[in-house]
């Protein structure tokens, strides 16, 4: 089955004069939103997608490459603040999935009960368009890991070898350190983040995209299956770590990242056809998730979501997850 590709069109509104914005130092610039096109930051920072995104008082305060940002909701849209850096305010709405029509994704996704059923306990999450170095980095912190473990790691391995950004609210963000910066690293050094194993796995990473040999931001203009095969030439990149860089940084949106949450909620709820995609589906729940069966569950995904598989099983995802649709109602 053919899938039209999703249409990557500005959600906001900003004035597009020939030279772009750019956000400067602290300073507050708006981004208008239709009301046609939702944004819910809570679902968006929360939901798995990102590590140490924080609210305090009404403003989100996040990591940004190598700066940090502040966003809050206001009327009609969102204000957004940086500190680190200047980028041009177009990159900062990609980076917030407003140059995607949420409204079309919702109208594409219409078919699907269980996906709308989703889409309705977590309505304006967005895919965030991360820096791929930074998404990189934070997935290979994640694996056989916790959301708690994974963020102190990360901002122990920020504080020591990245930039710390003061708010004059009195937030610090740490952001990650570059490639250039762990590449030099001997991976004992980053023993005292907690990370074990990962620290060569970061360090081989690093010397790779340093030196040019893997061209991680190219890779957005690659194919899926060239970009997933360039990502598993990294150490400790295997396929779900490499479909969660493909979702939120990479602009592939059909890559389908499975983890224990993505297994349980596809087998819940389309065990009929899953069954055609891998005959033994209902006997697998209870043992380990195989190369066959993640092969089996992205295929499913294709074919029934297309290039939208990765917002549906994230959708998915968020709404099982975060418990806030019980299993038999979704």
């Amino acid at each position: 089955m053919k899938h039209a590709r999703l249409t990557l069109v500005p959600a906001a509104t900003p004035a597009a004069p020939l030279v772009p914005i750019r956000l400067m130092e602290r300073r507050p610039l708006f981004l208008a939103l239709p009301e046609d096109e939702p944004l819910d930051l809570h679902h968006t920072f929360r939901c798995g997608q990102t590590f140490r995104w924080r609210l305090h008082g009404d403003t989100w305060y996040g990591p940004y490459g190598s700066g940090s940002l502040a966003v809050r909701r206001v009327p009609g849209g969102i204000e957004v603040r940086a500190a680190g850096l200047e980028p041009p305010l177009s990159e900062v709405a990609a980076f917030l999935g407003l140059h995607v029509r949420l409204g079309e994704v919702y109208h594409r996704l219409r078919g699907d009960r269980w996906v709308q059923a989703a889409i309705h306990a977590v309505p304006g999450m967005r895919l965030l368009r991360q820096d791929p170095w930074e998404c990189l980095l934070n997935f290979i912190c994640s694996q056989n890991s916790n959301i708690p473990k994974i963020e102190r790691s990360t901002e122990r391995l920020s504080r020591e070898w990245g930039s710390v950004h003061q708010w004059e609210d009195g937030v610090e963000v740490a952001s990650l350190p570059t490639p250039e910066v762990l590449a030099a690293l001997p991976p004992d050094a980053l023993g005292i983040c907690g990370l074990g194993y990962r620290c060569r796995y970061l360090v081989g990473s690093a010397q790779l995209i340093a030196s040019g040999a893997v061209p991680l931001d190219a890779l957005r203009d690659y194919s899926y299956a060239e970009a997933l095969d360039a990502l598993l030439q990294l150490p400790g990149i295997g396929r779900k770590v490499a479909d969660c860089i493909l979702l939120f940084s990479l602009d592939k949106p059909q890559a389908c990242p499975v983890d224990v949450w993505v297994r349980r909620v596809i087998h819940e709820l389309y065990p009929q056809a899953l069954a055609s995609y891998l005959p033994d589906a209902a006997l697998r729940m209870s043992k380990a998730l195989t190369p066959r069966e993640y092969d089996a569950i992205v295929r499913f995904a294709g074919d029934s979501w297309g290039m939208l598989a990765g917002y549906a099983q994230q959708y998915l995802f968020h709404a099982r997850r975060s418990q806030l649709v019980k299993a038999e109602t979704l």
